[in-house]
């Protein structure tokens, strides 16, 4: 928030969109709230989407860093013998959520409602079981998704906007990897698994590299899982009071000279 706040202030772009487009949560729903807010969305979801695919390539960087060796090198059965009873509280879950999801019109309960009824069921005993090659297949469903949200217009569009896109990304991963750094020391956390655990990129991607690493998946998925649910609970209030006070203040520091340079082009 406190780079939104900045960029806002030097008038690099509107505080509604530098609120949203930094905050460390769900593409989706950064995106609404931009929107309503009065911000762009089209440049939220470039700005979203580009520190997703930074966090995923600087988190790929650092595990095989750190592991010595390729990520996901070991040989695999994509087609394991299943129990059917496993599979089928699978498909039920999964189904589940997806319809729930499309019934409520809130996209995110594909993905929290599996994840929280599964930590439940899984913890009272219930066999989950996954196909490989349809796990294999989901993530490159992801994969499609995210990068087909960008389009030639969007990019010109906000071509001139990278390098801060670009740079507020790296920032964040930064000021997360010494959050993950202070906090592996505090508690005797792995450095690998405190880093994936505060790493601000979105959940599924940071467990597609951790269950391919030796690391601590339950601490990772919770410490991701309550990052998602505190963006989700106090970004709104918080961007709006920024948005609010960045309104306030007529001029920042820098906000002659970018307004210069956005004329002179």
């Amino acid at each position: 928030m406190g780079l939104a706040f900045l960029s806002g202030q030097m008038g690099l772009m509107s505080p509604a969109t530098a609120v949203w487009g930094l905050a460390p949560g769900s593409a989706t729903a950064m995106m609404v709230f931009a929107e309503a807010a009065g911000g762009d969305a089209r440049k939220v979801a470039l700005m979203q989407y580009a520190r997703i695919v930074l966090v995923a390539f600087a988190t790929l960087g650092v595990a095989h860093g750190m592991t010595h060796a390729a990520i996901g090198q070991a040989a695999r059965n994509w087609l394991p013998e299943l129990s059917p009873i496993g599979l089928l509280a699978t498909i039920v879950l999964g189904g589940g959520a997806v319809l729930l999801s499309l019934w409520t019109r809130v996209g995110v309960l594909a993905l929290l409602v599996p994840i929280l009824a599964g930590m439940l069921l899984g913890a009272a005993g219930v066999p989950f079981q996954t196909p490989p090659l349809i796990t294999a297949a989901a993530y490159a469903v992801i994969g499609w998704t995210i990068g087909l949200s960008f389009t030639r217009a969007s990019l010109v569009d906000n071509l001139y906007s990278l390098p801060v896109i670009v740079g507020g990304a790296i920032l964040l991963i930064g000021a997360c990897a010494f959050v993950g750094l202070v906090l592996g020391r505090l508690f005797h956390i792995d450095p690998l698994s405190a880093y994936l655990a505060t790493s601000p990129g979105g959940i599924d991607a940071m467990l597609i590299i951790a269950a391919s690493t030796p690391v601590d998946l339950p601490l990772i998925l919770s410490a991701q899982l309550v990052r998602f649910l505190m963006v989700l609970a106090f970004a709104r209030p918080i961007g709006s009071l920024i948005v609010r006070r960045t309104r306030l203040i007529s001029s920042g520091p820098l906000t002659a000279v970018t307004e210069h340079l956005r004329d002179s082009r």
